[in-house]
């Protein structure tokens, strides 16, 4: 069996532009979802339960449809609705963006969560809010806890 090098010439470019794209909307597509990701992950573990039951819903949603049935609905139901017509790179940042935030989600709620309370507490009792607590103490260890998973 004789190897066709001519065909992969002559189909070269295609293959370099689709290469190009997939990393744009990978690229985009992470970046995205790592803010939705941590703000939706945060919302997740709030002591209010009825607040948190909206990112519960986001998070199940998301990790329980398979990606090609969420791609297919928000590239023919969601993108036409706001802006009348689709757009399929469009399309493919929001659904991997969305899909990709679900699942960064549990990996910042898994970190925050495997720091041990005393260190909010340690932080706390030095007179920090909850807010610079978390930005200050928790969240810089928990990060390191979070490298594996999100590579």
């Amino acid at each position: 069996m004789d190897f066709r090098w001519d065909i992969l010439v002559e189909y070269a470019p295609f293959f370099l532009k689709g290469t190009l794209l997939t990393i744009g909307l990978s690229i985009a597509s992470i970046l995205i979802g790592t803010i939705l990701g941590l703000f939706i992950g945060l919302g997740k573990i709030m002591k209010n339960k009825l607040l948190a039951w909206p990112f519960t819903i986001y998070i199940t949603f998301f990790r329980g449809t398979p990606l090609l049935v969420q791609i297919l609905l928000i590239h023919f139901a969601v993108v036409p609705l706001f802006l009348g017509e689709t757009s399929p790179v469009l399309a493919a940042i929001l659904t991997l963006s969305l899909n990709a935030a679900a699942y960064i989600a549990e990996i910042f709620r898994a970190g925050i969560q495997s720091i041990d309370r005393g260190q909010m507490e340690a932080a706390r009792s030095l007179g920090m809010n909850h807010v610079q607590a978390m930005r200050f103490v928790v969240l810089p260890q928990a990060f390191k806890r979070m490298i594996p998973p999100l590579g």
